[in-house]
């Protein structure tokens, strides 16, 4: 774009991503990304009127090229931020309470369950709802994942994003701190010879509709799930 009005453009989208701090793109956690798109939403980053979602679009689409092309040309990458579709109504990222009320919701640490099974239910729950937050995964990506995607020497997991027409690129996320811890506990609970990571989600025995009821509960009663 060197010579040309897209680079100024690129740079004036880009620019907005110097709140973070300076440090290796891989470092950089998803939370981080979405706590800056949440401020563009709020405010525009600047104490004026919210930032439209056209321009935020606009902005997501550089920050992932970038890293797009770093990944391309062998270079350290970053996690990209995940596109949203257009829906009715205002779209926005939960804030940090609402996360932990969420989470509260989902395994809530004073409630056991009626059985054994009923407590294995909410925590395989609640370190399902951990990837999703945390690296910005798709469901069936979590819910499909397999152990050989998962390393922990680098601290990534690796998912496959694509259509079948066109095929499936691997895309490199890297674990914050508590989805690395909740992986290794899991790893040493499941044992050696479990191939999933969350095995009964993969087999279809268990759904997403945890999240809807934990939505209601914590009292998001306008998030749509």
């Amino acid at each position: 774009r060197a010579g040309t009005d897209g680079l100024a453009n690129a740079t004036r989208h880009l620019e907005r991503f110097k709140a973070l701090d300076d440090r290796y793109l891989k470092d950089i956690q998803i939370n981080e990304l979405t706590d800056i798109i949440n401020e563009l939403r709020t405010n525009g980053g600047t104490g004026k009127k919210p930032m439209a979602a056209s321009t935020i679009s606009v902005m997501i689409n550089y920050w992932n090229s970038l890293m797009q092309w770093a990944d391309d040309n062998k270079y350290t990458t970053g996690t990209k931020i995940p596109t949203m579709r257009q829906v009715k109504g205002k779209v926005r990222w939960l804030t940090k309470d609402e996360e932990e009320r969420l989470l509260f919701a989902i395994n809530p640490p004073f409630y056991n369950g009626k059985s054994i099974r009923c407590d294995f239910d909410k925590q395989n729950n609640w370190d399902l709802s951990v990837i999703l937050l945390d690296l910005g995964v798709r469901y069936a990506e979590a819910a499909d994942l397999p152990w050989t995607q998962v390393d922990f020497d680098l601290e990534t997991v690796t998912v496959y994003r694509g259509k079948s027409k066109t095929g499936f690129k691997p895309a490199t996320l890297y674990m914050t701190k508590r989805v690395c811890e909740m992986l290794k506990r899991r790893k040493e609970e499941l044992g050696p010879n479990e191939a999933m990571v969350f095995p009964t989600k993969h087999e279809g025995y268990d759904d997403a509709h945890y999240m809807q009821r934990a939505v209601k509960r914590s009292g998001l009663s306008s998030a749509q799930v």
